[in-house]
């Protein structure tokens, strides 16, 4: 999530839980049995999917879409909330250490170039 830190210092971190869940139980809307999704720190999920599955990269995009595009209803009142993205695919046996490394950098990418969007790091361009 962009800003989060602004949505706890700002209104307090039982409104910052209240947007944990609403933004989880959005996500949860296109996990597919073959993926899985924590949170992975404070303001940052992870999805793993542990099939091929050619539609990911469409559902990660249009949850970003929807979620950026509507306030968020909370206990404060509205709230526009945005998302990042950093998307990797696994190379055969890539440790995940790595893998996690390269999200890690996709997403500080997409941060780094305006916030509320999405960056792929290929295989062709990671070792």
């Amino acid at each position: 999530m962009d800003h989060f830190k602004s949505v706890n210092d700002q209104y307090g971190h039982n409104v910052g839980d209240e947007v944990l869940v609403i933004i989880s139980q959005h996500l949860k809307q296109y996990i597919s049995e073959y993926y899985f999704i924590g949170r992975y720190g404070g303001e940052e999920f992870i999805i793993i999917v542990q099939k091929k599955d050619k539609d990911v990269v469409k559902n990660i995009l249009k949850i970003r879409s929807e979620i950026s595009q509507k306030a968020i209803s909370l206990s404060v009142g509205t709230l526009c909330i945005t998302l990042s993205a950093g998307i990797v695919q696994r190379k055969t046996n890539e440790n995940w250490r790595d893998l996690i490394l390269k999200a890690d950098m996709a997403l500080y990418q997409a941060k780094r170039t305006g916030r509320n969007r999405a960056v792929a790091i290929s295989n062709e361009h990671t070792a």
